[in-house]
């Protein structure tokens, strides 16, 4: 619920521990999970967000998994399929819902937007049993790892789609990627 937090932060030293949120019909994530290694010292922890129905977020997906004085834990996002689209609404503290998806044939519902991904300061997995598609338009720009993973199916990535990063981007497919040509 929003307001709602659920941590799991190390207190004075230690690595944070772990959160796992996982449905099976719909995971609703409008709280904050926290998962903090300690001020005097340890690693970030651990979040996954899972859903084997669909996944919906707030606009602005609130998790920290940092370590002030040691190495940022990561984050996962694991539907069955994921679609990242481009948010078109300008950014700002705006929390909505996104629309829900969940009835659509194609790719259940599980929308994540670029500007989501733009406002994480975290390594970050996209996770999807079956297929990630990556619309045009999509602008996607972080400083921490990315990994896409298609466990059962394909990656299309659309042309017009941007997704840069300083550290690593991985594209991971058990069936076939697809990059659109511009």
């Amino acid at each position: 619920a929003k307001g709602a937090t659920v941590a799991a932060d190390a207190l004075g030293s230690g690595k944070g521990g772990s959160i796992v949120l996982l449905s099976e019909d719909l995971t609703s994530m409008k709280g904050r999970l926290s998962a903090r290694g300690g001020p005097d010292g340890g690693d970030g922890g651990f979040v996954e967000v899972s859903s084997k129905g669909g996944l919906r977020f707030a606009r602005t997906i609130d998790v920290d998994v940092s370590a002030p004085a040691g190495t940022a834990g990561s984050f996962l996002i694991d539907p069955t399929s994921l679609h990242l689209i481009h948010d078109v609404m300008d950014s700002g503290d705006l929390d909505i819902e996104l629309p829900d998806t969940t009835q659509s044939p194609d790719f259940g519902g599980n929308t994540v937007t670029d500007y989501q991904i733009n406002t994480l300061n975290m390594a970050t997995t996209l996770f999807a049993a079956g297929g990630i598609v990556i619309d045009n338009n999509v602008a996607v720009s972080i400083t921490k790892d990315l990994l896409f993973n298609a466990s059962g199916g394909t990656i299309a990535f659309a042309a017009g789609g941007k997704i840069t990063t300083t550290t690593t981007l991985t594209l991971k497919s058990a069936g076939s990627i697809s990059i659109g040509a511009d």
